[in-house]
C-alpha cells in the first residue's frame, strides 16, 4: 500500500504523469520513480495516467521485469472517456419534432393519431440511440492494454514470467479483445506451448482455447495435446481427453479420445 508520505513527496511527478503533457517531463518523472523503486505508486499510475505516461511506465516496468503492475493494467485499465456531443444534439432534434405541433394549438390543431405516431417514432429513435450509446460504452479501445500484450509477447522465447503474465491476462482481463490477443500470442508461440505441454498444464491450455474464441486455435491446441498426452494417472488426463474429443480437427482422433472417456467402449 502506498503511504501518504510517498504520495506527498511524489506530488509533482504524479501531476506530470496524470496530465502527460510534455514527453520529456514524463520521461524524467518515470525515471525518478523507477530509480526510487516506487513500484506500487507506478502500478497505480499505470492504471490511471495519460496514455503517453502509461506507455513509458509500462516499458520501464517490463524492462526491469516488474510484471505484476503491467498484468494488472492489462486486466483493468480503462480507456480515457471523452464527453459525447451526440446526445444533446439528438435531444434537440427530438424537441423540434413537436415544436410545430405545440405552436399549432391556436389553429385547427394536429390530429391525435398523427401526434401519437410522431411520439412513437421519437420514442423508438430515442431507444435506438440509448442502445447504441450503451453498446459504445461497453467498448474500450485503450491502446495501453494492447501495448502491454505486444511487449510481453516479445519475451515469450526467453522468459517464463512473461508466459505466466500473458496467461493471467488471457484468463482475467475484463476486456474480451485483450483476453483474445493474449491467448493468440501464446497459442502462436511454439516455445511457450512446448513449455506448457511438457509441464502438463492442461487447464492453462484449455483456457487459451476458450479465450482465443477461435475454432482454429482450439483445433491446433487439441492436436498438440493429443501428441503430448499427460500420464493416465495425472490429474489433467481426463480433461485432456475431453478437450481432444471436443476440438481435435481429425474426427477419428476425436472419436478415439471419446472412446477412452467412455472406458474403451
Amino acid at each position: 500500500m502506498v503511504d501518504l508520505r510517498t504520495v506527498s513527496d511524489a506530488a509533482r511527478d504524479i501531476t506530470t504523469l496524470m496530465e502527460g503533457a510534455l514527453t520529456v517531463e514524463v520521461q524524467n518523472a518515470v525515471e525518478r520513480l523507477v530509480e526510487e523503486e516506487q513500484w506500487e505508486l507506478l502500478s497505480h499510475l499505470l492504471l490511471t495516467s495519460a496514455e503517453v505516461s502509461a506507455r513509458q511506465i509500462a516499458n520501464a516496468l517490463i524492462e526491469r521485469k516488474v510484471l505484476t503492475p503491467v498484468v494488472a493494467a492489462a486486466c483493468m485499465r480503462r480507456e480515457a472517456r471523452r464527453p459525447s456531443a451526440a446526445s444533446p444534439r439528438h435531444e434537440a432534434s427530438a424537441r423540434r419534432i413537436f415544436r410545430d405541433f405545440e405552436q399549432d394549438n391556436e389553429g385547427a390543431g394536429v390530429p391525435e393519431h398523427i401526434v401519437a405516431e410522431a411520439e412513437a417514432i421519437a420514442a423508438s429513435a430515442e431507444e435506438s440511440r440509448r442502445i447504441a450509446l450503451q453498446r459504445e460504452a461497453q467498448l474500450d479501445r485503450d491502446p495501453i492494454r494492447q501495448h502491454i500484450v505486444d511487449e510481453l509477447a516479445k519475451l515469450l522465447n526467453t522468459s517464463e514470467p512473461a508466459i505466466d503474465a500473458l496467461l493471467v491476462i488471457a484468463r482475467a482481463s475484463a476486456w474480451e479483445d485483450t483476453r483474445r490477443t493474449a491467448a493468440m500470442k501464446l497459442a502462436n508461440s511454439n516455445i511457450a506451448m512446448s513449455k506448457l505441454l511438457r509441464a502438463g498444464r492442461i487447464d492453462d491450455i484449455t483456457t487459451l482455447a476458450e479465450a482465443s474464441g477461435s475454432r482454429a486455435v482450439a483445433g491446433k491446441l487439441a492436436g498438440s495435446l493429443a501428441d503430448n498426452m499427460p500420464e493416465e494417472s495425472s490429474a489433467g488426463y481426463r480433461a485432456a481427453l475431453e478437450f481432444i474429443a471436443a476440438h481435435h480437427p481429425d474426427a477419428g482422433r476425436g472419436r478415439e479420445a471419446q472412446q477412452k472417456l467412455n472406458g474403451g467402449e
